[in-house]
């Protein structure tokens, strides 16, 4: 299974649905493939405004953490700067868990060195993600696309 991460909440609703549709974008060359996709924000908590803020986000995390634990392969969506903290989480665990963690660098400004050293291949944009073998699984480590 693939953990779709991607930071997709903004204040300006128009930059929103402009990541949301390319998460959609993202998942559909997944579905694509044949693979799995989680997507966290498609997480549903029944009943949700019944509960306070800090009782339902435990709920999402602990549900996010079960989903990461059970995957593969995380592929991150990254906005540069505009990556949100859950995100950015998100990858940390998975590279301390040991799952391969596949940027797709969504901007033309570098990379946090964290994100970009964490992780087991970078690519650049959807166009590179479609091209993707994820069978193989090539360690890509720069931008360019091409194998290391």
């Amino acid at each position: 299974m693939i953990y779709l991460a991607a930071s997709f909440a903004y204040e300006d609703k128009r930059k929103t649905e402009e990541r949301k549709l390319l998460i959609e974008q993202a998942e559909n060359i997944l579905h694509h493939k044949n693979l799995s996709v989680y997507l966290p924000q498609d997480l549903q908590i029944p009943n949700a405004w019944d509960y306070p803020s800090n009782e339902w986000g435990l709920m999402v995390f602990a549900n996010d953490v079960v989903a990461l634990d059970h995957c593969d392969i995380v592929v991150m969506l990254s906005f540069g700067k505009e990556n949100n903290a859950g995100a950015a989480w998100e990858v940390g665990y998975a590279y301390a868990k040991k799952k391969k963690v596949i940027v797709v660098s969504m901007t033309d400004e570098i990379e946090s060195l964290m994100i970009q050293h964490g992780s087991y291949a970078q690519l650049k944009g959807l166009e590179q993600l479609e091209k993707y073998d994820f069978d193989k699984m090539p360690m890509v480590r720069n931008y360019s696309g091409k194998e290391s």
